[in-house]
């Protein structure tokens, strides 16, 4: 990259931003397809103008297609952001788009320039946006949203983690106070700012996270707080508090406190999949998101053998057997791992009797659900 590009944002407010600051807002089916191209990769030509314009004939759509490719290419000044053919369109530079590159950077499990293409403020696809008038286009959004947030959500908490591990508590709780403020409703995000406050030596900060985050859960899902984050409270509460002049300093705690068991609360969910996975049978794991879904996942996974992950992905929901699909290249790509002495790690686990060579292992599908195969 020259540095003399035009960029696109499609996260949060849909926007072109220019080589010289000039920022030009994106009009919603301009943005939609940007974002669509982005997620999606290169598509066939008419199957997705359809979806921008459901209620036309197929005349008019190309000739709407035509206007707005025109559109696009004047606003950047002839500079072209989308190429293609008869057939076919694709992003020109997909490392200009936002959401292109966060999912580059999920995928490749690069959680800090993951986050650097997302504002801390507003991750949300195409903010603003509704397309009522579209109806796949809108379920697709629905999916594509989804992934978004559940990709940011894994890049804050393996960073958040990793900079609590480091010492610099500073940083994770900017990180954590960002994330509970998009996600006010998140015990994830509430835990890792109850742990972090009290890290730094304010106890009362922490109690007082826990109180507002008690009093969220109640008025928005009339829910109370996993038994993770109650353990964690009383953990904060026993423990003496630290001096804010040893704040400086590192010192231990309880692994509760740096990472919550995740077996509080959960025996009998092991003891179900534990039961399940004896018997050959498919497992599903089912809740709120951030109520430790992945992490029971993994950590039972764990347990058996050599495992696999495959994450969902935007529009997934859409393409039968999509996420399945993508089985052999994780399969390929840890075997070379293993080939390459790189470990076994993510490599497939089998269940007994199960006579086949894949197993989903770990909580990729965003939002409620995590499978165990």
């Amino acid at each position: 990259m020259d540095g003399r590009e035009w960029r696109v944002q499609v996260l949060g407010l849909a926007r072109l931003c220019g080589p010289d600051g000039q920022r030009v807002r994106l009009e919603r089916r301009t943005a939609a397809l940007l974002a669509w191209l982005a997620l999606q990769g290169p598509s066939p030509k008419f199957p997705l103008a359809s979806l921008l314009w459901p209620d036309s004939s197929p005349t008019t759509v190309r000739g709407n297609l035509r206007q707005l490719l025109r559109r696009l290419r004047l606003a950047t000044g002839e500079e072209s952001l989308v190429e293609g053919d008869a057939e076919r369109l694709a992003l020109s530079a997909p490392s200009t788009v936002d959401a292109a590159c966060l999912k580059a950077a999920s995928e490749a499990r690069a959680h800090t320039e993951a986050l650097s293409c997302v504002d801390a403020e507003d991750s949300t696809l195409l903010a603003g946006f509704g397309f009522d008038d579209c109806p796949e286009l809108a379920r697709w959004l629905d999916g594509a949203r989804a992934g978004i947030a559940g990709w940011v959500r894994e890049a804050r908490e393996a960073r958040i983690t990793q900079l609590t591990a480091a010492g610099d508590w500073s940083a994770a709780l900017g990180l954590a106070r960002a994330w509970a403020r998009q996600e006010p409703e998140s015990e994830q995000a509430g835990r890792h700012l109850i742990r972090l406050q009290y890290l730094q030596g304010d106890r009362g900060a922490a109690l007082a996270t826990f109180e507002h985050l008690r009093d969220v859960l109640d008025r928005e899902l009339g829910v109370t707080p996993m038994p993770e984050t109650l353990a964690l409270v009383r953990e904060v509460e026993q423990t003496p508090a630290r001096p804010r002049s040893a704040l400086a300093t590192r010192f231990a705690l309880p692994l509760s406190v740096l990472r919550p068991p995740v077996l509080v609360g959960r025996e009998a969910a092991w003891r179900q999949l534990e039961a399940g996975w004896e018997a050959g049978q498919l497992l599903f794991i089912s809740g709120e998101p951030g109520s430790g879904k992945s992490r029971l996942a993994e950590e039972f996974a764990a347990t058996q053998g050599r495992w696999g992950r495959i994450d969902a992905r935007a529009g997934d929901r859409d393409v039968p057997f999509a996420s399945q699909a993508r089985l052999p290249h994780a399969a390929a790509a840890l075997a070379g791992r293993e080939a390459a002495g790189l470990g076994a790690h993510g490599a497939v686990a089998h269940p007994p009797g199960a006579g086949r060579a894949a197993a989903l292992a770990a909580a990729g599908v965003r939002g409620r659900h995590a499978a165990l195969l």
